[in-house]
């Protein structure tokens, strides 16, 4: 018998578990600075077009951003909806140019900034 298999096994060891929270933390110092970023830009673009937050703008003013497609997209379900900083308007669709992730051509709800708490 090899001395690995006396070792304990756990699928989610306190170093694992620890891990895998960090990643998920959008609150935590490791998350914090590309959500920052995309709040506020969300919050500029309401600040110069009454409100409203449009994807293809708030992408245009974080261009030059290490921020990776996918977790740009996450950020909008993240960020909208009842006691978020976004909520969506009924009826009101933008089609999605320059993604990178090749979302071009898809619809996107038009966003209302409300403030974050």
């Amino acid at each position: 018998m090899s001395s690995l298999a006396a070792l304990p096994y756990s699928t989610a060891d306190e170093q694992t578990h620890d891990l895998l929270a960090l990643v998920a933390d959008v609150e935590s110092p490791v998350g914090s600075d590309a959500v920052a970023l995309f709040l506020t830009a969300c919050e500029r673009d309401a600040r110069h077009h009454g409100g409203l937050v449009s994807v293809n703008r708030v992408r245009a003013l974080l261009d030059g951003e290490d921020l990776e497609p996918r977790r740009y997209s996450s950020f909008w379900s993240r960020f909208t909806g009842p006691g978020r900083p976004m909520v969506r308007l009924r009826g009101q669709w933008e089609t999605c140019e320059g993604s990178p992730s090749g979302n071009d051509g898809r619809p996107y709800p038009v966003r209302r900034w409300v403030g974050r708490s």
